[in-house]
């Protein structure tokens, strides 16, 4: 889904819209290179790998607000996200990260521009997720069962706003906040991939990778799936010894 990365496929959109202080950039590097950001730790023998997406900058929270702040780098309105009806989460390979929480957020609709040409406040979904360590790095599943619906920082209830609509994601964004002076100063995480997975059998299989869900809830939604399988097969096979 976003991968090979482009150098436009993320644009920045910062709390500077709103007065604050705090950026962000989005780079890529194409080639293997060293790893002076962390030096107290190895990341696969402290090269990142080749086509690799850095998500650094500057969190600065403000005093006169509650301590908030956010950066955030999502995709451009011409963006053409592909359909994610038909899968149950993303997988991404964070090869490299500071250890800081980090959010990926979706939006569905097209937000309408406002009179001074910022865009107007719409429902998006959230979900956060970090690497433990300096320099950690690993594989994050993000089931989309598990977004969560704000408005303006917000949270809402699920029973109170329309279902994630996965086959017309607008926008993707990956955002750090400072929730309310927790986090601040420099920030920096790395991406080799950010796909959407589909559960197959258990574990998953999605573009020749595996991903296994080892919570409680996943194991019994694979006992789930495959009681369905099997259930449907001996359906058929009824259906079709009476006709």
């Amino acid at each position: 889904m976003c991968r090979p990365w482009g150098r436009n496929l993320f644009v920045p959109c910062n709390d500077s819209i709103r007065g604050g202080k705090s950026n962000s950039t989005w780079s890529i590097h194409f080639e293997h290179f060293p790893l002076p950001v962390f030096p107290e730790d190895r990341v696969r023998d402290g090269n990142l790998p080749r086509s690799t997406a850095i998500f650094s900058g500057y969190l600065a929270p403000l005093p006169n607000r509650s301590n908030a702040a956010f950066a955030s780098q999502r995709t451009p309105d011409t963006y053409q996200c592909p359909d994610l009806s038909g899968y149950d989460g993303l997988v991404i390979d964070v090869p490299a990260s500071d250890g800081k929480t980090y959010t990926v957020v979706l939006k569905d609709v097209v937000p309408r521009k406002r009179p001074d040409g910022r865009d107007e406040s719409t429902v998006v979904w959230e979900h956060n997720f970090f690497c433990p360590g300096s320099g950690g790095g690993g594989r994050v599943v993000l089931h989309f069962e598990n977004f969560k619906p704000f408005y303006r920082g917000k949270e809402l209830k699920r029973e109170d706003v329309p279902p994630l609509n996965l086959s017309n994601i607008t926008r993707i964004s990956i955002m750090i906040r400072s929730f309310f002076g927790k986090q601040r100063d420099n920030f920096i995480i790395c991406f080799l991939l950010i796909t959407a997975f589909k559960y197959l059998t258990d574990p998953v299989k999605e573009h020749g990778s595996t991903v296994k869900d080892k919570s409680a809830a996943g194991r019994w939604a694979a006992f789930l799936r495959r009681a369905r399988e099997r259930w449907n097969r001996w359906k058929q096979m009824l259906i079709a010894a009476l006709s």
